[in-house]
């Protein structure tokens, strides 16, 4: 590769991180109120299973906004005191309601809804 083409694909590395707003992180407190950090390492597959025990904040993450109403969520917890998520949880006063289907190794996925009353 040439330098002009090294150079070209450098700055098309950094123009696409920044059109995405990806802020880059270690823990969720960097990420503020309405976000949390989530992993850049997901795991895929029952292979990496046992990364779903491990916390994930050696290999960094990036800033998402917590899920809307309707978003896709995890219903598996994953505490925060380690610092990361493996996906952002329902923001407050939304409820992460599984849908049935498992994501092989993270659980049940779901969607943010509104509590239901019982």
């Amino acid at each position: 590769m040439t330098k002009i083409g090294l150079f070209v694909f450098i700055f098309l590395t950094i123009v696409t991180t920044l059109a995405l707003g990806l802020k880059q992180c270690k823990n969720s407190r960097q990420c503020g109120k309405r976000a949390c950090c989530v992993a850049d390492n997901q795991p895929i597959g029952k292979r990496d299973l046992t990364s779903v025990l491990l916390k994930p904040e050696p290999y960094g993450g990036h800033c998402e906004r917590l899920g809307e109403l309707g978003d896709a969520c995890l219903m598996a917890t994953f505490d925060p005191s380690q610092g990361m998520y493996w996906k952002c949880p329902c923001r407050s006063g939304l409820t992460c309601i599984g849908s049935g289907m498992i994501e092989v190794p993270l659980g049940e996925i779901g969607k943010c809804s509104y509590s239901k009353e019982v």
